[in-house]
């Protein structure tokens, strides 16, 4: 394991770096490549949290294989890069807030992964970056939301069509985007050429 955590608890992971405090608490599990031993991981959802990651896995395979193929690349392009290497499960829980008119869910933000996978529930609150604006995306009731697909893919770039962004490691993102704290900005402005 390397000394790293796998299971993480937490309220506001950017609390002293965020503009705003985000009303929520975390559970936050690492399932691939070094899952956590079964007693490490809660009881009310350790059965499923055995069971569900292989599911999520083999659709994070198929969806990578559907996105390399829309790219005109091979089929097996993203999971032989090693897009598929790792996983991880986050839930978070909104209480409920004495003053609600003081409080957000989460602030407008990018996750810090190469792909989500989301399963929205009846009261919404996902929303999407498209054309300079934050624009809503309604739940519809069993859909899963993919996004956030990250870096330059070589056999993409030309001369005209260059890369934007310089080459990053999926650390140094994670690294950057933790400290930067959602502030309503997308990381990736960060790394751009």
């Amino acid at each position: 394991m390397s000394g790293k955590t796998r299971v993480i608890y937490n309220s506001n992971f950017d609390l002293y770096a965020a503009p705003v405090t985000n009303w929520r608490d975390t559970f936050y599990c690492t399932m691939a490549p070094n899952p956590p031993e079964p007693h490490e991981l809660p009881p009310p959802c350790r059965e499923i949290l055995l069971e569900y990651p292989r599911h999520v896995m083999k659709l994070g395979v198929c969806l990578f294989g559907l996105i390399s193929e829309a790219l005109g690349l091979d089929p097996n392009h993203l999971v032989d890069i090693g897009c598929a290497d790792g996983l991880g499960v986050l839930g978070h829980y909104y209480p409920s807030c004495p003053q609600p008119e003081l409080t957000i869910g989460t602030l407008e933000h990018a996750d810090s992964d190469f792909i989500t996978i989301l399963l929205q529930d009846h009261i919404g609150g996902l929303k999407i970056f498209y054309q300079n604006r934050w624009t809503d995306v309604p739940p519809i009731p069993g859909a899963l939301v993919t996004s956030k697909v990250y870096g330059p893919i070589t056999e993409l770039l030309s001369e005209d069509n260059p890369a934007k962004y310089r080459n990053i490691t999926v650390k140094e993102y994670v690294d950057y985007y933790r400290a930067k704290g959602l502030d309503g900005t997308s990381a990736l402005l960060h790394f751009k050429i």
